[in-house]
């Protein structure tokens, strides 16, 4: 009975650490957007310091971030970024829809890092999402796909914050 208890209780941490979602976020900032590319398995955050005093983009691993914009972190870095977000609620009846983005350009690539989903028509089977990056650089664009799974936060949460201007005007 001891092992069979021991064992369980092994399995529960177990599971739970790889269940984890995939975050670059710092302890005094909230995850506002992140995921886990398809491809590459590296991690998209987007991250909101606690009290508001900055936002950041990162990408990479974990211990090993690729990019981290702005560089400077502090209330300037709000303006760096440009955020659209509209969404549309009612479920399938009313076609329901959201299409969030946010953007930033760094030593001339462009990126928006995206998350949008819609109703085609009134059923529930009609529902698509997606997310993920789209990057331009050199005269090329490339879409790295998120992996649903292990998308935490959304875009939307943007919306919450006085510190961007959403250029919808929702």
């Amino acid at each position: 009975m001891q092992k069979t208890i021991t064992g369980f209780f092994i399995m529960l941490l177990f599971a739970g650490s790889v269940s984890k979602k995939p975050c670059l976020c710092g302890p005094d900032e909230e995850n506002v957007f992140s995921f886990r590319t398809v491809k590459s398995k590296k991690v998209l955050s987007v991250c909101a310091e606690m009290d508001a005093q900055y936002l950041v983009y990162r990408y990479g691993l974990p211990g090993k971030i690729e990019l981290t914009f702005p560089s400077a972190l502090n209330t300037t870095s709000w303006q760096q970024f440009t955020y659209a977000g509209y969404y549309r609620g009612g479920g399938p009846m009313n076609l329901g829809m959201s299409d969030q983005s946010l953007r930033f350009s760094n030593k001339g690539v462009a990126y928006q890092v995206y998350e949008q989903s819609a109703y085609a028509d009134t059923t529930q089977e009609s529902y698509h999402f997606e997310a993920g990056i789209l990057i331009q650089a050199n005269g090329k664009e490339y879409d790295l796909k998120a992996d649903p799974q292990s998308i935490t936060g959304s875009l939307q949460n943007l919306s919450h914050y006085e510190e961007i201007e959403n250029q919808y005007g929702h």
